[in-house]
């Protein structure tokens, strides 16, 4: 289920991430209110990168720290401004453990912890997308959940709930909270033949109001929902190196799709590991 003490895993990928969103606003024009659309658009190129190794009986410890390339373009009425970055995104860091083993006609349950640091790149307009957009969120977070999973070969079913607890940061002078996530996720998995399996899962998050400067923004919280599909492909020769000796690498090409407008529209790539 996780990787034997001493083993280790390296993860990474490309992938691309493009969101839209419009949001009425009003704008003072001679005295008068006229209400207008902000439009935001952001793409993102990146690179994810993840290591995992095992540390004990039962339990993984992971790092992730994905680099890339954002660009934002923000429009108001007949104005228009866009910036764009190069760099590291957040890290990430935490572990996971086996707290049922498989067993028959009963589910595998795995627990996990992690946080994450503010190092990539953050803007005052990125504090209302959901996480994973932008390549830095500008806060720290601490986050514990659960996972599920029942396998009936060539059947697995899996289940997942998560909370995040975000903490308050200062951006552009401003005392900001983002909102606590709570997020969750199911989804199946079907093996194809020996080496290849498809899955797809829909995946679903709540995230609480913000708070600018001590004031709640009404209307501001937020119900990402996305659908992804997958193909997980097992390589045919083993790995020939280190702990890992052995083992097979795998690809696994993704797409998802946001089904209501706090999602991401689209996000696609591939993920590869060793």
């Amino acid at each position: 289920m996780l990787l034997d003490p001493g083993e280790y895993q390296f993860e990474y990928g490309v992938s691309y991430t493009t969101n839209l969103q419009t949001t009425a606003i009003g704008v003072n024009v001679n005295d008068n209110t006229v209400v207008t659309s902000l439009r935001t658009l952001t793409r993102t190129a990146s690179v994810p990168l993840e290591f995992r190794v095992g540390c004990r009986n039962d339990v993984q410890a992971f790092m992730s720290l994905p680099f890339g390339y954002n660009l934002q373009q923000i429009s108001i009425a007949n104005t228009a401004d866009s910036n764009d970055g190069i760099g590291i995104g957040d890290l990430s860091f935490g572990l996971t453990r086996v707290l049922r083993k498989p067993q028959p006609e009963r589910f595998t349950i795995l627990g996990n912890m992690s946080t994450s640091a503010p190092t990539g790149l953050a803007q005052l307009s990125n504090i209302q997308q959901v996480p994973g957009v932008a390549l830095g969120s500008g806060y720290w977070t601490l986050s514990g959940g659960l996972v599920f999973i029942r396998s009936i070969d060539p059947i697995a079913a899996f289940v997942g709930l998560n909370y995040t607890q975000t903490f308050q940061t200062t951006l552009n002078n401003l005392d900001l909270e983002p909102g606590n996530i709570f997020s969750y996720r199911f989804g199946l998995g079907y093996a194809i033949n020996s080496r290849v399996t498809i899955s797809s899962s829909f995946n679903g998050a709540y995230i609480s109001e913000l708070e600018v400067a001590g004031r709640t923004i009404p209307g501001s919280a937020r119900e990402p929902l996305t659908v992804r599909l997958a193909a997980t492909i097992l390589s045919k020769g083993p790995s020939l190196i280190g702990p890992a000796k052995g083992r097979r690498k795998t690809t696994e090409p993704f797409i998802a799709m946001g089904v209501t407008d706090a999602a991401p529209d689209t996000s696609f790539g591939v993920r590869w590991t060793y």
